[in-house]
This record gives C-alpha cells, sequence and structure tokens, in this order.
C-alpha cells in the first residue's frame, strides 16, 4: 500500500479475527497497591519537573507527528490544543497529539508505536475510531478522511503518524465526545472497503475489537482555532482557516491543490506544495481532493487568498 489512505468504518467482523482479538492484547493488570505507588511518582514529578506557570499539557509527545502535518509546533502549543492523551497495552501505544477544530472540521493527529512483533503486526493496519457522546451515550461513525506520508517506510520504524479528519456539519460539538478507536486488523481488504457499519456490543465498542476497552480518549470538537471571511470583487465570500479554506456555502473547499495561493501581508504569494494531503470518496462515487494546507497558519500573517484565479481579500 502506498502513497495516500483513505479511512473508513467498517464491519462484517469473521470469527477468525475475533479469536486472533482474544489472543491479541488485553490490558495491563495493575495491582491497586502499584497504582497508589504509580500515581505517587507521577504527582512528584509534576511537582518538581513543571515550572511556575508552566502548562505540561500544552508540550507536546511527538512533536514529529505534528510537525509533519502542520508545521509549526509552536504556533500548536501556544493554542492550547495539545492533547498527549496515551493509551497503550504491552503490543501497541496509540497517542492522540492534537484535535483541531474550526467549527467546520476537527483535525486530529495520531502516532502509533509498536512495542512488540504483534504490535509490528498490528500497525500494517490503521485504527480508526467511533465518536460517543458523553451526555447521552450516543455512538455514531463519523464522516471524515486521512493519510500518511511514507507509510511503508514508517512501519519499518514502528512508529507510524497519521491524521484523520471528522466532518462536523450537523454534529453537536457543545458536548464532549469519546473518541474509541478500534483496529482495522479485523477486516479483509473486501470487507475493509465494503464501507458498512460495523455492529457494536453492548458496551458501544466494534465486536471483536483486538485494542480491548481502555483505547478510547475524551475530546472537546468545539472550534479552538481562528478563521477569517474573505471576499472577492464581485462579493463572493470564502472562509480562511488555520488549516483549509471553507466555501461560502460552509462546504470544506474541493479543488486542485496547485490552484490555491496565500497572500500574505506583504503581498507576496505563497503556493501550498503540501496541500492537497488526502482523498475522500463522495456519494457519486468518485475520488474528489480535498484541500488542507498540510501546515497550521497564523492569520495574522496573512491577507487573502487566490483560488482558480479569483482573489479573496479580508
Amino acid at each position: 500500500m502506498k502513497g495516500y489512505d483513505v479511512f473508513k468504518a467498517m464491519n462484517g467482523t469473521k470469527e477468525e479475527y475475533i479469536i486472533q482479538s482474544e489472543e491479541f492484547v488485553k490490558p495491563k493488570e495493575t495491582s491497586s497497591k502499584a497504582l497508589k505507588v504509580a500515581l505517587a511518582a507521577v504527582l512528584i514529578a509534576v511537582v518538581t519537573a513543571v515550572p511556575v506557570g508552566a502548562v505540561a499539557r500544552n508540550q507536546l509527545k511527538n512533536r514529529e507527528s505534528a510537525e509533519l502535518y502542520l508545521g509549526n509546533t509552536d504556533l500548536l502549543e501556544e493554542s492550547g490544543a495539545v492533547e498527549n492523551q496515551v493509551m497503550e497495552n504491552e503490543h501497541v501505544r496509540i497517542t492522540l497529539d492534537t484535535v483541531l477544530s474550526d467549527g467546520y472540521t476537527a483535525l486530529a493527529i495520531v502516532t502509533l508505536d509498536a512495542l512488540t512483533e504483534q504490535g509490528r503486526n498490528y500497525i500494517n493496519y490503521k485504527p480508526d475510531f467511533i465518536l460517543r457522546r458523553t451526555d447521552t451515550g450516543e455512538t455514531m461513525f463519523h464522516t471524515g478522511g486521512g493519510a500518511m506520508d511514507d507509510w511503508e517506510e514508517q512501519i519499518k520504524n514502528d512508529t507510524i503518524r497519521y491524521f484523520h479528519t471528522i466532518d462536523l456539519a450537523g454534529m453537536d460539538v457543545s458536548c464532549e465526545y469519546e473518541m474509541i478507536f478500534y483496529s482495522m486488523d479485523l477486516f479483509t481488504e473486501e470487507e475493509w472497503k465494503a464501507g458498512v457499519t460495523k455492529p457494536l456490543d453492548e458496551n458501544m465498542i466494534p465486536e471483536g475489537n483486538s485494542l480491548g476497552y481502555d483505547f478510547f480518549a475524551k475530546v472537546s470538537l468545539a472550534k479552538n482555532t481562528e478563521s477569517v471571511k474573505m471576499k472577492s470583487a464581485d462579493g463572493k465570500t470564502i472562509r480562511l482557516s488555520q488549516f483549509q479554506v471553507i466555501d461560502e456555502t460552509g462546504e470544506v473547499l474541493r479543488t486542485v491543490p496547485d490552484s490555491v495561493r496565500l497572500i500574505r501581508s506583504s503581498g507576496s504569494q505563497e503556493v501550498l506544495s503540501r496541500s492537497g494531503r488526502f482523498f475522500s470518496a463522495s456519494d457519486d462515487g468518485e475520488t474528489h481532493s480535498t484541500l488542507f494546507f498540510g501546515k497550521l497558519i497564523d492569520l495574522k500573517e496573512y491577507k487573502g487568498v487566490i483560488i482558480d484565479g479569483v482573489e479573496y481579500l479580508k
């Protein structure tokens, strides 16, 4: 598998995969005494290692992952949108590095680390996730896409870094959600491509999930990045966010990456050479390029954007 990958929620778990999942990874058991000792050690570490006024949550654990897809990690850390939520067992570790939201799309950066040979086999399959509202318990499969750079090379290094998006249209972002990861290794390639809804068990987690029940992160999808409205000479409007463009209908812009240029405050134009990072399949069966800058921009440094030759300014 090369290039960009499309992630989709799937169903249809075969018995053989369920059997394999039972053998794969049970959450680590921790005694009450050991837990108390561990908690005490964490508290001591926090008190002694974090300077007065510093916010440890805002320091990235996987800076390389954020830099790969968002570029400016200083800007990310200043925004306070660093998650650093870690889910792991003896075979694999999943870290949710950040969740950015411009009110239209949520963008999650995820790091996978293989810890054993079984973990190395596992990370050949990218984990997807479902979302569960914390207030009502309602569970949903999200709409979105995702991709990773140089997948085959990352596999060799036992660490995979990728991004995943969540379409926020129609979603209630006033509540928190549990982002519940499950494993794509439960499916054959044919089942993966089928795209039907995966059955949930009594805990509202995909049946046969080899990750167990401890692989979830509590997240907010509320807007935490900036956006600004821009207008063309003929009165058309777009909204420029810190990582994408939204058209006047509220839809994420889908266009040829080379046709988009950002206009800096100085007047110089910036070609988004890393844009168009992922592809999502639409209802018409065609695959459309979805524009994504490949970096987090500081809107104060830009006064406009050019799309297909049309200039939009603040």
